[in-house]
C-alpha cells in the first residue's frame, strides 16, 4: 500500500463485518495502490460547468427542509442547538493527496450543490479507488450516502473511520451523517407539522427529542433553527448566531444564503439586512425565483415610511409589474395627515438653527391645511422671534380661535405669560420663545421615525386636562393604531378626537380611511356626506382591493366568484381582478366567459392586461396564444419574458415530439432529452418530456431523459415532483413513479400547500397572481400537485389516499373539473364504477367541461367492457376538441 507522506494513514484490513456481504458498498472497500496512469484514467470523466471548482462547497440542498422554505447544505458538521457556532477549525492535512484528488473531490461537491447526488457519488466512487483510507473523502462519501438515505453504507462508512482515524473531525462528519440517516422519520414528520401548524415551541422539543445529544446535523440546520426564531427575541438571537456558524462553514452554499436570509425578515430590526441579501441572492440563477419571493414577501410585511418607499423603490425597478407591490408603495407613502405632521415636526427642529427653512416649513404646513393649529401656533411664534409682534398676535389669536381650549398652552408657548400663568411686562419673553419640546412633540417624532411603541408610551402621557389636548392624544393614538393596521382601535381614537373637538379634516380623513381599509364602503361614504369632507382616496379601487382580499380568504368557490365580479364591477381595469376571476371560471369550466374576459384582456393592450392574458393562455395550454401575448408586450420585463420563454418551450417541445417520431437516434430526440437537463422551476417541461418519450415508445430516450431531469433531485420543488410522478406513471413507469411520489409526499413544501388547499385558498389569487407566477415561473396550484399525487397513489397499495385526495379537491371545488376528471379516473382504476358513474352524472347536471366529462364516459364505458358507448364517448370527445381547437383559430 502507497503511504501519504502528508496524512499517514495506517494500512487498511479486513474489517468484522457487521452484517452479511455485501456489507461494504464498492466504493468503500480497501483497495492496493493504483498506478500513476490509472489514477489519469479515473480523472477522465466530464467536469462540471459553472462556478470555478477551486471554490465550490460540499454543500447543496437537504432532501428535507422546513414548510415554503429553501432547505440547508446537509454536510454533516455540528452544531448544538442552543448554542452558537463552534469556533473555525485550524487548518489540518490536505484534503486530498493529490492534484487529480481534489478535482474529483470538486466534481463531487459541485454536483452535491446541484442536487445531483447519482453523480456526486460517482466522482466519490473513482476518489475511493485512489485514497481508500482518506479520512475526509469517507467523510463527504458518508454524507453523500446519508442524503441518499442509505444508511448500510453510511455505517460503513462510520465503521472504516473508527478503525482508522478514530474521534478525527472527519470521524464527527460521518457520525453526524450516521445519525442523520437514522433520524426517525414520524418523529420528524411531527416536529415538522407541529411548526407548520404555528406550535414553534412544541416543534422544537420534538427535535431535540430526535437529537438528544443536541447536535444538529447541517441538513436540518435550516428548519430547525427557523422554528426556533420564530419562538421569543431571545431565541432569534439564537438562531441567527447558530446559523451564522452554519454559513461560516459552508460559506458558497446558495439554498443556506437563502435561508438564512429569509429568518432575517422575520423580526424588524433585521428585516432590511435580509432584504438586501435576498436582493444579492435574486440575481443568482439557481436561487433567483425562491428569492424574489422571498424578497417580496418582506418588502409586504414592512410598515410604512421612507425606507419601506426605498426598498420597494429598488424591488419596482427590477420587476415594474408587480400590482401589490405598486399598491403597497402607495400605501406606504405619507398620507396628507402625515405628511403635514412631518413638515410641523421639522419645522419646530429647525426653529433655533435654520429659522428661515422653518418659516417655510411652516407655511407649507399651512397652506395644505389651513386650520392646522400646531403650524399656525409655531409659525406665531417664529414671528415674535423676528419682532415681528403684530403677525405674531394675529397668528396667536387665529391659533386660539381654532383651538380656545388650548388658549393657556398658546400663551406660554408665545412667551405671553411664564410656567405659572403671570404676565410678561411689554414685549412678553420673545427672547425665550422656543418650540414645545414635550410629549406630544416627542410622540409626532417617535411616530414620524415609525417607533410606534416608543410613539404610543408618549401619547399616553400627553396631557388631558382640555377637550383639545385629549382630542390630540386620540388622534395621536389612532394614527399609531392605523401603522399596525389595527383599524378597529383606530376608528374608534378617531371618533373620540372628532367627539372632542370636532371639524378636525386631517382626523376625518383618518377616519374615512380607516372604514375603507376594512371594506365598509357605504358607511365611509356616508360618514363623508355627514361631515361635508370630500376624500381624496380613490374608494373605487380600495373597494376592488379589499373585494379581492376578502375573496382570496373564502373557501366557498361560489361566493369567492361572485366577489371577483363585485371586484371588477368596482375597478374593472384591473387586469389582476379580471385574471383572478377568469382563471377560477376556467376550473370550473366556464370557458365562454373565461374566453370572454381573457378577449377583453387583449383588446386593452397595456401591459398588465397582455401578461395576465398570457398567463390564462398559458394555464389553459395554449402555448402559441402565451408566446403571442408576451410577444405583444412593448419593452418586456423579465416576468413577460419568462412567459415568453416557458411557452416558446413547450412549443419546442411539441415540434420536437413530431421529429422525434419514429426515430429515437434522432437529434430532436437529442434535444429533448437535453432540455431535461436545463432548469426549470415548476417541473412542467420536463414532465411534459417525459410523457413524450412515453407516446413515442421510446424506453431508452424516456430512461436518458429522466435521468437528465433527476425528478427526486432536491433542489425540485415538490410540485415539480408531483408532476413528474404523474408523467413517469403515463409513460408506463409505474414504480418510478410511485418512489417519486413517496419523496414529493414527504416535502414539508407540499404539507404547506395542501394545508392551504384544506383551507380552502386559491394557491394564486389576488395581485399576486402575476407575481407570483413571474417570481416562481410556472405555479403548478397546489390542489394540482395533490391531484397529480392522486393519480399515482391510485396504482399502488395506496389507492385509498389517492382517492381521499382527489375527492377532498373535489368536495371543496365540486365544480372543479380536473378534480371530478381525476376522482372518476380514480374511482374506474379502483373498480368503484357507481360511485365513477355518480362523478360523471354530477358533473354532467352541473354543466362542466363536456370534453372532459366524455373522456371519463369513454373510461368508464372499457372498464364497463361496453364497447359501442365507449364508441360514442370517444366519437363526442373528438369533436368537441375539434370545435374547441377551431375556435382557438388552430
Amino acid at each position: 500500500m502507497r503511504s501519504n507522506a502528508q496524512n499517514p494513514v495506517p494500512a487498511p484490513r479486513r474489517m468484522p463485518l457487521p452484517h452479511p456481504a455485501p456489507a461494504w458498498p464498492l466504493h468503500a472497500r480497501p483497495f492496493p495502490g493504483w498506478p500513476a496512469a490509472l489514477i489519469a484514467a479515473a480523472l477522465a470523466g466530464p467536469l462540471p460547468a459553472g462556478p470555478a471548482l477551486a471554490q465550490a462547497p460540499f454543500g447543496g440542498a437537504p432532501p428535507f427542509g422546513p414548510p415554503g422554505l429553501a432547505g440547508g447544505n446537509g454536510t454533516g458538521a455540528a452544531l448544538p442547538p442552543g448554542g452558537t457556532a463552534p469556533a473555525a477549525e485550524q487548518p489540518g492535512p490536505p484534503v486530498t493527496s493529490s492534484r487529480g484528488g481534489a478535482v474529483l473531490l470538486e466534481q463531487a461537491n459541485y454536483w452535491r450543490s446541484q442536487g445531483r447526488l447519482d453523480l456526486a457519488q460517482g466522482s466519490l466512487d473513482r476518489l475511493l479507488t485512489i485514497e481508500p483510507n482518506n479520512p475526509n473523502v469517507l467523510a463527504t462519501a458518508a454524507e453523500v450516502a446519508a442524503l441518499n438515505r442509505d444508511r448500510a453504507a453510511v455505517q460503513a462508512y462510520v465503521t472504516r473511520l473508527n478503525a482508522i482515524a478514530r474521534g478525527s473531525p472527519a470521524a464527527v462528519r460521518a457520525a453526524s451523517a450516521l445519525r442523520m440517516a437514522s433520524i426517525d422519520e414520524g418523529m420528524l414528520a411531527e416536529a415538522r407539522r407541529l411548526a407548520q401548524t404555528g406550535q414553534a415551541a412544541a416543534a422544537i422539543r420534538r427535535y431535540r427529542d430526535i437529537f438528544p445529544d443536541g447536535v444538529v446535523p447541517d441538513a436540518f440546520a435550516t428548519e430547525y433553527y427557523q422554528t426556533l426564531s420564530s419562538i421569543s427575541p431571545q431565541a432569534f438571537a439564537e438562531a441567527r448566531a447558530a446559523m451564522e456558524g452554519v454559513l461560516a462553514r459552508n460559506p458558497e452554499d446558495r439554498a443556506l444564503q437563502l435561508a438564512f436570509a429569509q429568518m432575517l425578515t422575520f423580526q424588524e430590526p433585521t428585516r432590511p439586512l435580509g432584504i438586501e441579501r435576498l436582493r444579492a441572492l435574486s440575481e443568482l440563477p439557481d436561487t433567483a425565483n425562491a428569492a424574489r419571493a422571498a424578497w417580496r414577501q418582506a418588502l409586504l410585511w414592512q410598515g410604512p415610511g421612507e425606507a419601506t418607499i426605498a426598498a420597494i423603490g429598488d424591488y419596482l425597478r427590477h420587476f415594474p409589474t408587480d400590482p401589490e407591490i405598486s399598491k403597497k408603495l402607495e400605501d406606504s407613502r405619507p398620507s396628507p395627515t402625515d405628511q403635514i405632521g412631518q413638515l410641523r415636526i421639522r419645522a419646530f427642529d429647525l426653529m433655533k438653527t435654520r429659522p428661515a427653512e422653518a418659516e417655510r416649513l411652516f407655511e407649507q404646513a399651512l397652506a395644505a391645511n389651513p386650520e392646522d393649529v400646531d403650524s399656525t401656533l409655531g409659525l406665531g411664534m417664529l414671528r415674535r422671534a423676528q419682532r415681528r409682534e403684530a403677525d405674531a398676535r394675529r397668528l396667536f389669536e387665529r391659533a386660539v380661535e381654532l383651538a380656545p381650549d388650548r388658549r393657556d398652552e398658546f400663551l406660554r408657548s408665545m412667551g405671553y405669560v411664564n410656567a405659572q400663568g403671570v404676565a410678561y411686562g411689554a414685549g412678553g419673553n420673545a427672547r425665550g420663545t422656543r418650540p414645545v419640546t414635550g410629549p406630544a412633540l416627542q410622540a409626532w417624532r417617535a411616530l414620524e421615525r415609525g417607533q410606534l411603541d416608543e410613539a404610543e408610551d408618549l401619547a399616553r402621557r400627553m396631557p388631558q386636562g382640555t377637550a383639545a389636548e385629549g382630542a390630540e392624544m386620540a388622534k395621536l393614538l389612532g394614527l399609531i393604531a392605523a401603522r399596525r393596521r389595527d383599524y378597529d382601535t383606530a376608528e374608534l381614537r378617531f371618533r373620540e378626537s372628532l367627539a372632542r373637538r370636532p371639524g378636525q379634516r386631517d382626523v376625518q380623513a383618518a377616519l374615512h380611511d380607516s372604514l375603507v381599509q376594512r371594506g365598509r364602503f357605504a358607511e365611509a361614504d356616508r360618514f363623508a356626506a355627514e361631515a361635508g369632507y370630500s376624500p381624496a382616496t380613490n374608494t373605487a379601487s380600495f373597494r376592488a382591493g379589499a373585494l379581492r382580499a376578502e375573496a382570496a380568504r373564502t373557501p366557498d368557490v361560489d361566493a369567492r366568484i361572485a366577489l371577483y365580479r363585485r371586484a371588477l364591477a368596482a375597478e374593472p381595469n384591473n387586469a389582476w381582478t379580471a385574471h383572478d376571476l377568469a382563471r377560477l371560471l376556467k376550473t370550473r369550466g366556464e370557458q365562454d366567459e373565461a374566453r370572454r374576459i381573457e378577449r377583453d384582456l387583449i383588446r386593452r393592450g397595456t401591459p398588465d392586461s397582455l401578461y395576465a392574458a398570457g398567463l390564462l393562455a398559458e394555464y389553459d395550454g395554449r402555448p402559441a396564444d402565451a408566446a403571442a401575448r408576451a410577444e405583444a408586450i412593448r419593452g418586456r420585463n423579465a416576468d413577460a419574458n419568462a412567459l415568453l420563454a416557458r411557452n416558446r418551450r413547450v412549443l419546442e417541445v411539441q415540434r420536437l415530439e413530431v421529429a422525434a417520431r419514429g426515430n429515437p437516434r434522432s437529434a430532436a430526440a437529442q434535444r429533448l432529452i437535453a432540455m431535461a437537463a436545463e432548469p426549470d422551476p415548476g417541473g412542467d417541461t420536463r414532465a411534459a418530456i417525459l410523457r413524450v418519450f412515453g407516446r413515442l415508445r421510446q424506453p431508452e430516450n424516456l430512461e436518458a431523459a429522466t435521468r437528465a431531469a433527476n425528478p427526486a433531485a432536491p433542489a425540485n420543488s415538490a410540485e415539480a415532483k408531483a408532476l413528474m410522478a404523474a408523467a413517469l406513471l403515463d409513460a408506463g413507469r409505474a414504480t418510478a413513479a410511485e418512489n417519486l411520489a413517496r419523496r414529493a409526499e414527504s416535502d414539508p413544501r407540499l404539507g404547506t400547500a395542501v394545508q392551504r388547499t384544506a383551507a380552502g385558498l386559491p394557491a394564486v389569487s389576488g395581485a399576486g397572481a402575476g407575481a407570483g407566477a413571474a417570481a416562481g415561473g410556472t405555479v403548478p396550484d397546489s390542489w394540482r400537485a395533490q391531484l397529480s399525487l392522486a393519480r399515482v397513489l391510485a396504482r399502488t397499495d395506496r389507492a385509498r389516499e389517492a382517492t381521499e385526495l382527489a375527492e377532498g379537491v373535489l368536495s371543496r371545488d365540486p365544480r372543479n373539473v380536473e378534480a371530478r376528471s381525476v376522482a372518476g379516473e380514480i374511482a374506474v382504476v379502483r373498480g368503484n364504477l357507481s360511485r365513477a358513474e355518480q362523478i360523471l352524472a354530477d358533473g354532467k347536471a352541473m354543466g362542466g367541461d363536456e370534453l372532459q366529462m366524455a373522456l371519463l364516459e369513454a373510461r368508464i364505458a372499457r372498464a364497463r367492457e361496453d364497447g359501442p358507448r365507449a364508441r360514442r364517448a370517444l366519437e363526442t370527445a373528438a369533436r368537441l376538441r375539434g370545435e374547441q381547437l377551431r375556435g382557438e383559430g388552430r
